[in-house]
């Protein structure tokens, strides 16, 4: 296997990012014509991101087993984009649904043409390019767009996942219509139950900005930044707008299901101004430990002996204000 270097990794997603950017930008404005004058946050159910009980697996250098983690780490892949689409279903549901009620889902997959904004208008018209010799490549890109939103909303509603309900049609015709589910995904017993529009104020939600899709934040980041995003918003939702939180090695991997690579890009997303960070005076800028000593098990690994500290981390909602793609661009380059 060739290793790819840090170097080369960031030069690749700078010239996929640049090539992306026109349809990218399609695809915003495909998101703001459907969340019209909704300006409100879009709520999100805790589960969504948090287990209730801590996971059977995973360790300090290794995520939970997929099964393991909660929806929001467990839909993250390499070059998935189950993540991003979910979150669409999400934004999609509020944008068009009263709060309480439970969202109709009359979305063609593909318009009909005019004004009808089918839901492959929500996801960038890009798709990967296959080498002459490859079986695939007479496809149109439509139809691999097709194919690829297909196999998305398979996945969602297969049973790891439990986050869509399939209409009861044959074939191709099973995808249109389908149904949201409550966003916590598959259960320990029993079928998922149909989702409902959070309302202001339940205590069991956090909140995201809308302009995380409207300025194509949901495009820019890897899935593996949304999702540690998203962790971020549930812990600051518990500290208030003004207050820091410290999210505990445990809490990361066992409850969020979160691997060290996904915690590594604060730095990242705080140069971005989406993320403030205050190491703690036992840490480096990097998060590396100064004379580290093992977990005091008396205090249930929070902290050490010497007074290991996590960072105190703020997820600003004021960042997502600015265009995606650009700011993302510029903090690679």
């Amino acid at each position: 296997m060739t290793n790819i270097t840090p170097t080369v990794r960031v030069e690749r997603r700078i010239r996929q990012l640049r090539d992306a950017d026109p349809h990218i930008a399609k695809a915003v404005e495909t998101v703001s014509r459907i969340a019209g004058k909704h300006e409100d946050p879009i709520r999100i159910r805790n589960v969504y991101v948090r287990r209730d009980t801590p996971s059977p697996s995973g360790s300090d250098r290794k995520q939970p087993n997929r099964e393991d983690r909660p929806p929001a780490t467990r839909l993250v892949t390499p070059r998935g984009s189950l993540l991003r689409f979910s979150l669409l279903t999400l934004l999609e549901a509020q944008t068009q649904t009263p709060a309480g009620d439970r969202p109709k889902n009359r979305r063609n997959l593909l318009s009909s043409g005019g004004s009808d904004l089918g839901w492959l208008d929500l996801l960038p018209s890009i798709t990967r390019v296959n080498k002459p010799d490859n079986r695939f490549s007479s496809v149109r890109p439509e139809e691999k767009m097709l194919n690829q939103l297909q196999s998305s909303i398979d996945n969602l509603a297969s049973p790891q996942n439990e986050l869509l309900r399939l209409a009861p049609r044959h074939g191709r015709q099973k995808h249109a219509g389908f149904e949201l589910l409550h966003e916590g995904g598959r259960r320990a017993t029993g079928d998922n139950v149909p989702y409902t529009v959070p309302r202001a104020g339940d205590g069991d939600t956090f909140d995201i900005p809308i302009t995380l899709f409207t300025n194509g934040w949901v495009y820019a980041l890897t899935e593996s930044e949304l999702a540690f995003l998203l962790v971020c918003a549930y812990q600051q939702s518990r500290k208030g707008p003004d207050g820091w939180f410290r999210m505990t090695g445990d809490e990361r991997i066992h409850y969020h299901g979160l691997g060290p690579d996904a915690f590594d890009r604060h730095q990242f997303l705080s140069s971005m101004g989406l993320l403030e960070v205050e190491p703690h005076l036992s840490r480096g800028a990097g998060g590396q430990v100064f004379k580290y000593k093992s977990p005091d098990p008396s205090t249930g690994g929070r902290r050490s002996k010497k007074g290991l500290i996590p960072h105190a981390l703020k997820f600003l909602a004021s960042g997502f204000e600015k265009p995606a793609v650009h700011t993302v661009l510029d903090a690679l380059e």
